[in-house]
C-alpha cells in the first residue's frame, strides 16, 4: 500500500530527489544545514588533496580515517539538525489549521497563473500531494515529441482521411469541481489529508478567481487533476467509430478518421462536441482553433495546413498524387522567435546608454541563447532546450533561413557598430544552430538575466 503520509521520512524522501535534479531546497531555508554541508564538501576535498600527498600507506589509512571521523560527525550533525525541522514541518503541515494558500500572478502569462508562498511546508506538501495522485492515478501529461512523430507518419502515408484539430475553451478554468471531486471521491484512494488539501487548493481558486469551476494554472497538482478528469473523455472519444487516430495534448486535440463510404453526411465535428458538453466542457470554434480536413477523395485537388503543438503540417492532394508532407515552425512560435529577437536588440539599445560594455555582454549571449541550444544547468536528467531541441521534427529549415534574415534585418536597422555586428552575425545564426551538437553554456545567474523581459 501506498505511503501518502506527510511525514518526514516522505518529505525526507522528496528532498533528496530535488537534490539529485539539482534543487537544494536545504540550502534555500536551512541556512544552518547550508554551512554544514559546506564543511562537508570541505572535507570531501581534503580527502582528495590527501590522495595526492604520496604518504605510505600507513600514513595514507591515519590521516583518511581522521579526515573520514570529520565528515561522520557533520554528517550525523546535518542528519540530526534536518530531522528536527522535517519534525517541525511534518507537524505543521498535518495540523486541523494549515492550509495551502494561492495567490494570482497576472505578470508572467496573457493569463492568470496562480503559485504558492515559497516556504518549505507548501513546497513539500504539494510534491507530495503530486506524488501520491501520480503513483495512485498513474496519470502523466502526454509526450509532445511522441505525438508529432505519429503525426508526421500517418499524414504522409497518402491514404484517404478526415482530420479534425480542436481544442477546449479556457480548459485549466473550465474543469467542474463537483464532477471532478466526484470522479476522486468515487475512487476513494486519497486519505483524507490528501483530499482536504486538494479541497482547499479548488476553494481557495474560486475565492481568488471568482469563478465556480476550474483548476489554477501554474499550481503543480493542477496538471494531474486535468488529466485525471479528462480520462474519461478521451475514452468516450476513443470509441467514435471509423476513429484511426486520436491524441490530446493538454487542451489540444487532434483526430483522425478513415472516411465512411456509405454515410458520407458525417458530422465529425459536432460528434466531438457533444461528448465534451456532456462532461461540461466546450469546444473552441472559433477560427485556427477548431479545423475540419476532409480528403476522402484523392481526386480533389487540395493543399491542406494546420497548426500543433508548435509545428505546421502542409500536405493535399494534386493530379490524383500525394503531396508530401512538409513540416515547419508554426506561424506563433515563429513570430515568437522574431519578438524574441528584436526584444534582444531593443534591450541592449536601452541598456547600452548607461553601460554599453556590460549590455553588450548580456546582448551577445542573448543572441547565442536564441540561435542555439543549452543544457539546463542545475538538472541532472540532462535536459537540453534550443532551437533543435525544440524544433528537432521539422522536415525543412525554410523558416530558420527566414528568421536569419530577419536577424540581419535588425542588425541593420539597429545600426550597430561594425565590430558587433560582425561578431554576432559571424558567430550566430538560426539554420546553424540547428544541430544537436551545437550547445551554449550558460550558468543559472546568466540564464535568469537571459531570460528577464521575455515573459508575457
Amino acid at each position: 500500500m501506498l505511503d501518502q503520509s506527510f511525514s518526514i521520512e516522505n518529505f525526507r524522501k522528496i528532498l533528496d530527489i530535488e537534490n539529485r535534479k539539482g534543487y537544494y531546497l536545504e540550502g534555500d531555508f536551512f541556512s544552518d544545514i547550508k554551512e554544514i554541508s559546506k564543511k562537508i564538501k570541505e572535507v570531501n576535498a581534503e580527502i582528495r588533496i590527501l590522495k595526492q600527498k604520496g604518504l605510505d600507506n600507513k600514513s595514507f589509512i591515519e590521516e583518511r580515517n581522521t579526515i573520514n571521523e570529520k565528515k561522520d560527525k557533520l554528517n550525523e550533525q546535518r542528519e540530526q539538525k534536518l530531522t528536527m525541522k522535517l519534525t517541525t514541518i511534518s507537524s505543521n503541515v498535518t495540523a486541523q489549521e494549515f492550509k495551502i494558500k494561492i495567490v494570482k500572478d497576472i505578470s508572467i502569462t496573457d493569463k492568470p497563473v496562480y503559485k504558492t508562498e515559497y516556504n518549505l511546508e507548501n513546497i513539500l506538501t504539494l510534491k507530495q500531494l503530486q506524488y501520491n495522485f501520480r503513483k495512485l492515478y498513474k496519470v502523466k501529461q502526454s509526450s509532445r515529441y511522441a505525438i508529432i512523430s505519429q503525426l508526421k507518419n500517418l499524414l504522409d502515408d497518402g491514404f484517404p482521411k478526415i482530420i479534425l484539430k480542436t481544442d477546449i475553451k479556457e480548459f485549466y478554468e473550465s474543469i467542474p469541481h463537483d464532477n471532478l471531486l466526484n470522479k476522486i471521491n468515487d475512487d476513494n484512494l486519497l486519505t483524507h489529508l490528501s483530499m482536504r488539501f486538494i479541497q482547499q487548493i479548488l476553494n481557495t481558486f474560486k475565492h481568488e478567481s471568482g469563478t465556480t469551476n476550474g483548476v489554477p494554472r501554474g499550481i503543480g497538482i493542477s496538471p494531474y487533476l486535468t488529466e485525471l478528469y479528462m480520462r474519461d473523455i478521451d475514452a468516450k472519444i476513443k470509441l467514435l467509430p471509423n476513429l484511426m487516430y486520436y491524441a490530446r495534448y493538454v487542451d489540444d486535440i487532434i483526430l483522425i478518421f478513415m472516411p465512411q463510404i456509405i454515410n458520407t453526411n458525417r458530422y465529425y465535428q459536432i460528434e466531438v462536441k457533444e461528448v465534451l458538453s456532456k462532461e461540461e466542457l466546450i469546444m473552441n470554434e472559433s477560427i485556427g482553433k477548431t479545423k475540419l480536413i476532409d480528403l476522402s477523395n484523392k481526386n480533389i485537388n487540395q493543399q491542406y495546413e494546420f497548426e500543433y503543438l508548435g509545428y505546421k503540417f502542409i500536405s493535399g492532394y494534386k493530379s490524383n498524387k500525394h503531396i508530401p508532407l512538409k513540416l515547419t515552425i508554426s506561424s506563433r512560435k515563429k513570430q515568437q522567435y522574431e519578438d524574441r529577437l528584436k526584444k534582444a536588440f531593443e534591450l541592449y539599445a536601452k541598456q547600452s546608454k548607461q553601460n554599453e560594455k556590460k549590455a553588450r555582454k548580456l546582448f551577445v549571449k542573448r543572441i547565442k541563447f536564441l540561435t542555439s541550444n543549452t543544457r539546463l544547468v542545475n538538472n541532472k536528467r540532462n535536459v537540453i532546450t534550443g532551437i533543435y531541441y525544440t524544433n528537432s521534427l521539422i522536415s525543412t529549415t525554410d523558416d530558420l533561413k527566414d528568421l536569419d534574415l530577419c536577424f540581419d534585418e535588425f542588425i541593420t536597422s539597429f545600426a550597430l557598430q561594425e565590430t558587433l555586428a560582425s561578431r554576432i552575425r559571424n558567430s550566430n545564426s538560426f539554420v546553424s544552430g540547428f544541430d544537436p551538437t551545437n550547445i551554449s553554456k550558460f550558468s543559472t545567474v546568466e540564464l535568469n538575466k537571459i531570460m528577464n523581459h521575455w515573459t508575457k
